[in-house]
């Protein structure tokens, strides 16, 4: 089974290759999951209104890509690899938020769900959570694109401090056709040490949904379908890519 598997993402990757999509968020794709199916179980100490928060999500995901998050039971020896939901008792003091692994881990790997970051609205704790469902599929913050500079303004000092947040994974190990995302669920907010170069631009969101680029690239990491440059022609990439090279703000210097 793993020959197969690996053998299916070698081909994946050489196949988009060369059609020029370059769309991936890993070089070597360890961390996408080996098939669209992700399993997961929720701690029985989990409170019963954030588990109704996480099925909820499940099912948004479930029916919006061919990404299927299936229950786990215990009895199921055969199911190794999975996404746990377990409540953050971490010390009060240190704060007790919604943390997740990027990616595909192996065996059981936790996605905590903490009081600190469930404390507000029904969408955002919707939000909340498919954040961490969605670093679990591997993905990483919008505000870490190598060409982050040229749409949004994060202080350095404050890169340095949240490394894990806020700074850039340089190309080639994070690299994406799409466009910059300012609404992905991705994204940092406005004021969380990240602000829009267009003051007028709004960022992330709290609405309880992932953004359309989102989706496509579910789709694309999990669904075989095809990433943005191939869908909306080299020109239109081109033109992107020319644009970001003649903004002064854009220190990071991307493929051509």
């Amino acid at each position: 089974m793993s020959i197969y598997i690996n053998t299916y993402l070698l081909i994946h990757i050489v196949t988009n290759y060369i059609c020029i999509s370059n769309a991936i968020f890993k070089s070597d794709w360890s961390e996408v999951w080996p098939t669209p199916n992700v399993w997961y179980n929720v701690a029985p100490e989990m409170p019963q209104e954030y588990v109704k928060v996480i099925k909820r999500n499940i099912e948004y995901i479930n029916n919006l890509t061919c990404v299927q998050w299936n229950q786990r039971y215990p009895w199921w020896s055969t199911v190794q690899d999975y996404v746990s939901f377990q409540y953050n008792y971490a010390d009060e003091s240190e704060g007790t938020y919604c943390e997740a692994a990027v990616g595909w881990k192996r065996e059981q790997q936790v996605l905590y769900v903490g009081a600190d970051c469930m404390n507000r609205s029904l969408d955002g704790q919707r939000t909340a959570i498919l954040h961490e469902m969605m670093h679990s599929m591997g993905f990483y913050h919008e505000q870490q694109r190598p060409n982050r500079n040229c749409y949004v303004f994060v202080p350095e000092a404050e890169a340095k401090k949240s490394p894990a947040d806020l700074a850039i994974l340089p190309y080639p190990n994070y690299f994406s056709d799409w466009p910059y995302d300012f609404e992905s669920i991705m994204h940092y907010p406005k004021g969380a040490n990240v602000w829009p170069r267009d003051k007028t631009q709004k960022l992330s969101r709290e609405d309880g949904t992932i953004s359309p680029f989102d989706i496509e690239k579910l789709n694309f990491l999990y669904c075989d379908k095809p990433s943005y440059c191939p869908t909306v022609g080299k020109a239109k990439c081109d033109e992107l890519k020319k644009i970001e090279k003649q903004n002064p703000n854009c220190k990071t210097q991307l493929p051509g």
